[in-house]
C-alpha cells in the first residue's frame, strides 16, 4: 500500500508519533512517505533549545529517502502571528505519488482542508488525528488566532468532518478538546494513544546513575520526565 504521513512540521531527529509511525509502516513493507514543509516546528527559544539537536529552522525543499522513509519537503509560506504554514505545491506532490492512504496529522491546519479539497480528484482513504488540546491550543491568544477559529468551524469543519474516512484522538484531553469544539460525540472519535519506542525506551540502571549523577539528582529523589 502507499501511504502518505502528512504534516507540516516533520523533525525525525526528535521522533514523535509521525515519525515511529511511518517506520513501522515501513517495516511491515508499505511504500511510506511524509509530505511536509521545508522547515522545522517553530519551538519557542529555537536557537538555545532545539538547533543543537536538529540545526538551522530551514532545511529547504526537495526529497531524502531514510529508513525506508521517502520524505519529501515543499517549499512553504509561514502565517505570522498564527502556527499556520501553506505547503506549496501539495497536490502536484500528491498525484504524483498517487497514495492509497493519507494520514493527516493535525485536523485545525490549511493542510487538513487542502487535502480533503484533492482528495475529490485523487480518490484516497484519509484519517486525521487530532492533538489539540486545552494545554497546547488556545484560539484566543491572538486576534488572528481568533479569526482563523471562527473561519475554521464554519467553512472548514463542516467538509473536513463529511470527508474524513475517520478522525481519532491521541488521547482523551484530545478527544474531550475537538468533540466539545466542534460538537461531536465522543463514541465517533477513537483514541489511539501514543507510545514509545521499547528499543529505545528501556531500563538500564548503569545509565540510571549515570544521568543522575550528571544532573546532580539525588539516589532517592523521585524522578517523573514528561
Amino acid at each position: 500500500m502507499k501511504i502518505v504521513h502528512l504534516i507540516d512540521y516533520y523533525q525525525p531527529k526528535i521522533g514523535y508519533q509521525e515519525y515511529f509511525l511511518a517506520r513501522e509502516h515501513a517495516k511491515l513493507g508499505h511504500q511510506t512517505f511524509v509530505v511536509t514543509s521545508d522547515r522545522y516546528f517553530p519551538f519557542p527559544d529555537y536557537d538555545n533549545i532545539y538547533k543543537s539537536v536538529l540545526g538551522i529552522r530551514f532545511v529547504g525543499s526537495g526529497e531524502r529517502r531514510k529508513n525506508g522513509i521517502l520524505v519529501v519537503r515543499l517549499k512553504s509560506l509561514e502565517i505570522p502571528g498564527t502556527n499556520l504554514i501553506f505547503l506549496t505545491g501539495l497536490k502536484k506532490t500528491l498525484l504524483k505519488i498517487n497514495p492509497e492512504l493519507i494520514i493527516c496529522h493535525g485536523v485545525y491546519s490549511i493542510t487538513s482542508y487542502l487535502v480533503y479539497f484533492y482528495k475529490k480528484s485523487i480518490k484516497y482513504k484519509l484519517i486525521y488525528d487530532t492533538h489539540a488540546a486545552t494545554f497546547n491550543t488556545d484560539f484566543n491568544r491572538s486576534l488572528l488566532r481568533k479569526l482563523y477559529h471562527n473561519f475554521y468551524k464554519k467553512i472548514f469543519a463542516p467538509q473536513i468532518l463529511n470527508q474524513a474516512d475517520t478522525i481519532f484522538a491521541i488521547g482523551d484531553a484530545e478527544r474531550d478538546f475537538i468533540c466539545r469544539d466542534l460538537n461531536l460525540h465522543k463514541i465517533d472519535i477513537p483514541i489511539i494513544r501514543l507510545g514509545v519506542d521499547s528499543k529505545n525506551f528501556k531500563f538500564s540502571s548503569k545509565s540510571r546513575v549515570k544521568v543522575r549523577s550528571k544532573l546532580e539528582i539525588p539516589k532517592s529523589a523521585l524522578v517523573f520526565i514528561y
